[in-house]
């Protein structure tokens, strides 16, 4: 699990997280969400990437080398509007693809204000990720077994994507993801698998910031920590950027 601890002294006085939005897929509602995402991430000081922003098993532009294309640009873009603004990446599982990886580390190389190849990144009191840590045994190991299992995994035929297009229309992925990953038992889950992995890395932190579950959160409180989550651009799922403010000093 790679993870950074952002230096003190470049503190943001204000953050916004975006994940799950899915791009390129049919499932994908990002242009409803559109004016919120560039509001938040124009009046933000960083922005931070969560994960899965694109989809490639999914994808509906014909292939995965077509999709890293538009995947950089769209990425790009965002890094010529704003030069001076910091944007970090935090890989999600359907950002995992194995080209995608390649194509956002030359990313970064071209531009000094773009950090990738991280899972999870803590800025201030606040820890953000994505949140697959959440499957299998909870662990680096079993994170990293997660993620390379989507590395190669192929773009779905027109016969599955017809499938899920069917069980999107149904609104059968919303009730799946209802009942996997309940508000409180999933924030207990993350927290304790967060503790374990990192250790006093998570000395002080009071926000926990996470996508993957597609479960909009808005400030859920287990002891001292808080969660959000943004949700998901995806059809019939609510979704709203993450907004944050930090103290410096």
């Amino acid at each position: 699990m790679d993870f950074l601890h952002w230096p003190i002294e470049r503190t943001p006085v204000s953050a916004t997280f975006v994940s799950d939005l899915h791009l390129f897929s049919n499932r994908c509602s990002y242009e409803v969400h559109r004016e919120s995402i560039e509001r938040s991430v124009d009046e933000a000081e960083m922005c931070v990437w969560g994960g899965d922003l694109f989809d490639f098993r999914w994808t509906r532009l014909g292939d995965d080398h077509a999709t890293v294309a538009e995947s950089t640009r769209w990425l790009r873009d965002w890094l010529e509007r704003y030069p001076s603004k910091q944007f970090v990446f935090l890989s999600g599982n359907h950002d995992a693809h194995a080209k995608f990886q390649t194509a956002l580390s030359d990313l970064a190389s071209e531009h000094a204000n773009f950090q990738c190849e991280l899972d999870a990144v803590r800025v201030g009191d606040t820890l953000m990720l994505h949140g697959d840590l959440l499957e299998g045994a909870g662990t680096r190991a079993s994170l990293a077994a997660y993620r390379e299992s989507w590395r190669h995994k192929p773009i779905a035929g027109r016969m599955q994507n017809h499938i899920y297009d069917v069980a999107v229309l149904a609104r059968l992925h919303k009730a799946a993801a209802m009942s996997a990953h309940r508000h409180r038992a999933t924030c207990s889950r993350l927290w304790r698998s967060i503790s374990s992995e990192l250790g006093d890395d998570v000395a002080g932190v009071q926000r926990v910031v996470f996508g993957h579950t597609h479960r909009q959160i808005r400030g859920l409180k287990l002891g001292r920590t808080q969660f959000f989550n943004p949700g998901a651009a995806v059809r019939h799922v609510k979704f709203a950027p993450v907004n944050l403010h930090f103290v410096r000093g």
